[in-house]
């Protein structure tokens, strides 16, 4: 989705915001919390449920900002929602099978739009909404937000500084989460193992890496993969059920930078049994860098106090931890 508009900075923006959780056609207790939110921005909420809370700007959740006095209106729709002229952005936040009418609906309101990744279900899908985007000339943002990222936006300028040299390589291994065989719940992790929902480990943490990933080295080109579903059945521990599972647990990734450099990532369902989820090598003719972290989500990942980016540039170094 392209960006084919600006925002008025005279004009303050109010962000109806759908949380995950306060899913169409679900109406579920949630509890929101805002600590960093200007409660004036904050206008609205779109969910099935009339039983949500909110805390905005630090304190007890409560139903009511007191510091601004105001109280954001919920609607019963995204139709309502979208309807309101003090809507202005649209942040969507649902499950992935959401995705399509959620965005459509707001983008032909008019309505400029933030969605979470992946934009659709399938490149079908996403292209749809990206065209939809630019015939009503909205805003259109997909989330990638390990792009942005300290420890991605400090290992770019290490490599754009030469601080390894040429790149000759970098290779990915991680844990996806998820996809191991044991869920905790029914309600909010099954549609996971599905692969028709889109939700998969190839469309979650491995899109989010490989986006990182190109924010650092660049594009990748010539790219081969194989996806294997190694786990027919999943746990599930609320209720003892085991359940069918068609979404991948292996995904392998291959290709070749633009430079030059060959590119491996590996992919892998469930959580490390030693707490180690992410190994990310980047080797240079001059120097290494080597990102770890809990678990394969590079966009939560990074900030876990256990994450490090750690590099050396001499034979037998110690590792420098620039975290």
């Amino acid at each position: 989705m392209r960006a084919s508009g600006i925002f008025d900075s005279h004009r303050p923006l109010h962000f109806p915001l759908f949380p995950v959780g306060l899913c169409p056609r679900r109406g579920i207790r949630a509890v929101l919390r805002f600590q960093s939110l200007d409660a004036s921005q904050l206008q609205s909420l779109a969910s099935d449920s009339e039983d949500a809370e909110w805390d905005i700007g630090g304190g007890a959740s409560n139903k009511r900002n007191p510091a601004a006095g105001l109280r954001p209106r919920p609607f019963a729709s995204v139709a309502d929602l979208v309807a309101s002229s003090d809507i202005d952005v649209v942040s969507v936040t649902v499950r992935v099978p959401y995705h399509l009418d959620v965005v459509k609906t707001a983008i032909t309101a008019g309505k400029h739009v933030y969605c979470e990744w992946p934009l659709g279900n399938g490149l079908a899908e996403a292209l749809e909404l990206a065209r939809l985007a630019k015939e009503k000339d909205v805003l259109g943002v997909v989330g990638m937000q390990a792009c942005l990222s300290p420890e991605i936006l400090y290992m770019k300028q290490l490599i754009a500084d030469g601080f390894v040299g040429e790149v000759l390589s970098t290779t990915l291994i991680a844990r996806g989460g998820g996809w191991g065989g044991e869920i905790p719940e029914k309600k909010s992790h099954a549609y996971l193992l599905d692969n028709t929902n889109g939700a998969t480990m190839l469309t979650i943490p491995v899109g989010h890496a490989l986006a990182g990933l190109q924010a650092v080295l660049g594009d990748v080109e010539n790219v081969s993969a194989v996806l294997a579903t190694r786990r027919s059945t999943a746990h599930v521990v609320d209720s003892g059920e085991k359940l069918p599972v068609t979404a991948p647990d292996q995904v392998l990734v291959s290709g070749v930078l633009t430079g030059g450099a060959p590119v491996s990532l590996h992919y892998r369902g469930g959580m490390p049994r030693d707490r180690a989820g992410l190994l990310w090598e980047i080797n240079g003719t001059e120097g290494d860098l080597r990102i770890t972290g809990p678990f394969g989500h590079l966009q939560f990942a990074l900030k876990s106090p256990s994450a490090a980016v750690i590099a050396a540039r001499t034979w037998l170094s110690d590792w420098v931890n620039f975290r």
